[in-house]
């Protein structure tokens, strides 16, 4: 029954000792906010609607140009000389066929939805912000209860193999302390996974760093 050669359990890989918190969710968001490349990029998107529109819209204004020439004409008299000649000259646009009007509600109608989809991009930013900050904190605290599952099960799959050499307990009774005690290192990694998929999580949408992954931490 695995009893007379129990075969501990070993993990692969690096797993972190240390899983610090990270901090509260106004910070992360002003974060990314600033630095969020999704964010920053739909920023500059709008912002060049905004800039289209305006050009827009100037084809209703009046245009105002300065206008000027130099030139002699010759006159069956003595004494010719240079004439000059300027003006200022001012268009004003009474009919364009109604293009000026469908160039601006175009540029309008572009800018509304560059406006909406930000929008509605940054509501979805927020609440995987937060369902990943709920999802690191919940491992965590799953991390700490998982430690003192092990630290207990361990004492008594000692006490149990222990009873098991002295014939006070069945072999029955030290496998199922065996199987309790792989059960709390199977929660243990499972929580530490969690926390590092939700730390990648919050680092992708803040768009930064943040200098608390728990492997750089050990």
């Amino acid at each position: 029954m695995g009893v007379d050669n129990p075969t501990p359990i070993t993990i692969s890989g690096d797993v972190p000792k240390v899983f610090p918190p990270v901090p509260d969710f106004n910070t992360l968001w002003q974060q990314a906010q600033e630095t969020n490349p999704e964010i920053k990029r739909l920023d500059l998107d709008v912002e060049q609607s905004k800039t289209l529109v305006r050009a827009a819209k100037a084809d209703y204004s009046p245009e105002i140009s300065l206008q000027g020439n130099i030139g002699r004409r010759y006159w069956d008299r003595g004494g010719t000389e240079d004439e000059y000649m300027g003006g200022v000259f001012m268009e004003f646009p009474f009919f364009e066929g109604g293009l000026t009007r469908a160039r601006v509600a175009k540029a309008a109608s572009q800018n509304l939805q560059l406006t909406e989809l930000k929008r509605n991009r940054i509501d979805e930013l927020r609440v995987n912000l937060m369902d990943a900050l709920n999802g690191l904190e919940n491992a965590r605290h799953g991390i700490d209860t998982a430690r003192q599952m092990i630290k207990a099960n361990t004492e008594g799959y000692s006490s149990s193999f222990t009873l098991y050499k002295y014939g006070k307990a069945i072999g029955l009774d030290v496998l199922q302390a065996q199987v309790e005690l792989t059960k709390s290192q199977f929660y243990f990694i499972n929580n530490a996974v969690a926390y590092e998929i939700n730390l990648a999580r919050i680092k992708q949408i803040t768009g930064a760093d943040l200098s608390v992954s728990a492997s750089a931490k050990r």
